[in-house]
């Protein structure tokens, strides 16, 4: 999410019914309401959701049911694209120790996003990666994630489609 997005929950009826607003630069405003559970229900909907499309299988009522023996894992040993999101103190040579060790793991960066106006002591910024096994990219997070300039751990995400 970019800093342009502001999401807001709030009750549309009483009872356990939930309303999210999401505004967004590009997508303007898109609002979603229906019932809520609660934190400890909807976590357990959502990883039951999860585990769900990792066995191969749709949840009741979408797409019909295809699970198969495969073992559950939501880790794949396929290529994919991968987001990368750093937060870091400012300086000059931070995309290039992140070029170089990237290039050591033969990964590929396919595009970089960096705003202005944020604060130099705690700068996002993301990095897309050309298709990589999920392996290669976390040894190469390993390498860089000890780096002086980061003010957390980076985050990665495959991206899927």
């Amino acid at each position: 999410m970019s800093r342009h997005v502001v999401a807001t929950t709030g009750e549309i009826a009483p009872g356990a019914k939930k309303l999210v607003t999401v505004k967004g630069r590009f997508g303007g405003e898109t609002s979603f309401g229906g019932r809520g559970a609660g934190g400890d229900p909807t976590a357990v909907a959502v990883l039951s959701d999860v585990l769900s499309i990792a066995r191969h299988a749709s949840p009741p009522g979408w797409f019909g049911e295809v699970a198969d023996d495969r073992p559950a894992t939501v880790e794949s040993h396929r290529a994919s694209p991968h987001y990368l999101r750093l937060v870091v103190r400012d300086k000059p040579g931070i995309i290039a120790a992140l070029a170089n060790a990237l290039a050591r793991h033969d990964l590929n960066i396919d595009a970089v996003l960096q705003e202005g106006g944020w604060p130099k002591d705690a700068l996002p910024f993301v990095v897309t990666l050309e298709p990589a096994r999920r392996e290669v990219v976390d040894r190469a997070i390993d390498e860089i994630a000890p780096f002086d300039f980061h003010v957390e751990r980076p985050v990665c995400l495959p991206i899927v489609d």
